[in-house]
């Protein structure tokens, strides 16, 4: 179905947006509205979910570990908003741990022991991605399941994952695109 944009200039086209209306670049997902479309992957709205495999495949893990850092715009209230209601449902106690910088990052690995955490629980902010083999590292020498926020993310060493395929996500960004 071919459509035009509203608008002047040239269409704008997002692509992984994991909530394109909470961050304001459009109005709704039925009609984003002026000159601006793209593919969401609606990954905070599917931390519910993932947390409910989590718990099935670990249903003794009661302590999680959630690292992400607080001061991320996008992060704002998303763990409280979509976590903490789904942990309790489960049984589960999220022990969140905030990291703002790689060296933060290293530190929080480290410390997972005197957390006492049974898992750690991987939410879409883009250091722990970045630092994905500190994370990894750390949760084999703890032994604790790693539940990743990207499939991708299996082949490199994380034990449980729910997300979109993101090559997918890309090729219909770029059907958009080239609608």
């Amino acid at each position: 179905v071919r459509r035009r944009l509203a608008g002047s200039g040239p269409p704008m086209i997002f692509t992984a947006v994991s909530d394109p209306v909470d961050s304001g670049i459009v109005g709704s997902l039925r009609h984003p509205g002026g000159r601006v479309t793209g593919i969401s992957h609606l990954s905070f709205a599917l931390l519910p979910k993932r947390l409910e495999l989590f718990a099935a495949a670990f249903p003794a893990r009661k302590r999680v570990a959630v690292i992400y850092n607080p001061d991320e715009p996008f992060l704002e209230n998303h763990v409280q908003r979509f976590l903490l209601e789904a942990a309790f449902a489960f049984g589960i106690r999220l022990v969140e741990l905030h990291a703002r910088s790689v060296a933060d990052m290293t530190a929080v690995c480290g410390k997972l022991r005197r957390e006492r955490v049974d898992g750690i629980f991987m939410v879409p902010d883009p250091l722990p991605v970045a630092c994905f083999d500190d994370l990894l590292s750390a949760s084999r020498r703890e032994r604790l399941p790693l539940m990743v926020i990207d499939n991708m993310l299996l082949d490199r060493g994380g034990v449980l994952g729910y997300s979109p395929d993101f090559y997918h996500v890309g090729r219909q960004a770029a059907a958009v695109a080239a609608d």
